[in-house]
């Protein structure tokens, strides 16, 4: 598939609850309120099902097989910058216990923004390193290679580069609207790919968010929206031929 490009659109949905929730009652409930989002009450319906679909087969295959949970950073921290922001608490750290994962910034402060020293992180050694904030890794106007570059110049950054994440090049961003969207449940894909290549390998978020795209929304989405330096990882959002 091509990049396709809108007039500036982005998916700005309410925020809410994480998928991975109780599927009948807080995705319903968060759900309640896409039919502002897309615009008609029959495809607001249409769009809990195909988002409780969507979630119930990443968080039920999980349950099934019970995966060794590696440990994760997901953090703001762009190339140069102070080290290292990152959510402690709620926001989209509530994927995390869904998916198998163990964030390593959990628990680390009350409130949910909490900066993570450099020692911290090294004697943490997470496995799997992920950029995500305000500043977009993808740059403006936003491009894949814009993107691989900052997770290359992460991935060699002094005190980083001997983390376990940076050596086996586990190293992803991924827009910060995507999950903090209704559309979270195309992120929460993205993240059980990187977090379990393998028992995830048959998922394909950017089909979810094409069908999304191409059944809920009048102007198509601009990207990319995620990116990887992991070779086992599919392949960046916007890059399909």
């Amino acid at each position: 598939m091509t990049r396709r490009r809108s007039s500036g659109a982005r998916p700005g949905r309410p925020a809410a609850a994480a998928p991975g929730e109780d599927s009948n009652g807080t995705i319903g409930e968060y759900c309640s309120g896409t039919d502002k989002a897309i615009g008609a009450e029959k495809e607001a319906a249409e769009f809990i099902t195909l988002y409780r679909q969507h979630v119930s087969r990443i968080l039920d295959r999980l349950e099934a097989r019970k995966p060794a949970r590696p440990k994760l950073l997901m953090t703001s921290h762009m190339p140069g910058e102070a080290c290292c922001f990152s959510t402690a608490n709620g926001g989209v750290t509530t994927y995390f216990g869904g998916l198998g994962v163990s964030n390593i910034a959990e628990g680390k402060a009350p409130t949910s923004l909490v900066q993570l020293s450099l020692e911290y992180i090294i004697e943490s050694n997470p496995d799997i390193y992920v950029v995500s904030g305000p500043h977009s890794p993808f740059g403006r106007p936003p491009s894949l290679e814009q993107g691989l570059s900052t997770l290359e110049k992460l991935r060699l950054e002094p005190g980083l580069r001997d983390l376990s994440a940076m050596r086996g090049r586990r190293v992803h961003a991924i827009d910060f609207s995507l999950p903090t969207s209704a559309l979270n449940v195309v992120a929460l894909e993205v993240l059980a790919k990187w977090i379990h290549p393998e028992l995830f390998s048959d998922v394909d978020p950017q089909a979810t968010l094409d069908e999304i795209s191409r059944r809920f929304l009048k102007t198509p989405l601009e990207g990319p929206f995620w990116v990887s330096l992991d070779p086992a990882a599919d392949q960046p959002s916007g890059n399909r031929q």
